[in-house]
């Protein structure tokens, strides 16, 4: 039988598979789980216990929800010096803070990225 790594809190798959062996973890944050086929990043959760559920409809848009948050975090940070400009130029042009500007473009964004 194979192996899977799941996230022990989250009960998410972590993309760990082993069809023979042992899978390096740590067992705090983490449980192994056998399984017949190799789990769906998306559509298979850890059941807390020893086997593998089909996740829900509600976990799945909070993934989904996590990933475009995750997505609009990175372009924030990592944003090219002119996006940057652009973004404390607004900011300074309706006088609002940065930390609310970029908060209202983060949710802008999100809102045009599947």
């Amino acid at each position: 039988m194979a192996k899977a790594l799941f996230h022990k809190v989250t009960g998410l798959y972590a993309g760990k598979y082993a069809k023979h062996g042992d899978i390096v973890h740590d067992a705090q944050s983490h449980r192994v789980v056998e399984v017949d086929a190799e789990p769906d990043l998306v559509m298979d959760r850890w059941d807390g216990a020893n086997g593998v559920r089909p996740s829900t409809g509600q976990e799945r848009l909070d993934q989904a929800e996590g990933r475009r948050d995750a997505r609009a975090d990175a372009v924030l940070a990592g944003g090219s010096a002119m996006s940057r400009a652009i973004i404390k130029w607004v900011a300074n042009l309706h006088g609002i803070p940065l930390p609310t500007a970029e908060a209202q473009i983060k949710v802008l964004y999100k809102d045009m990225v599947p």
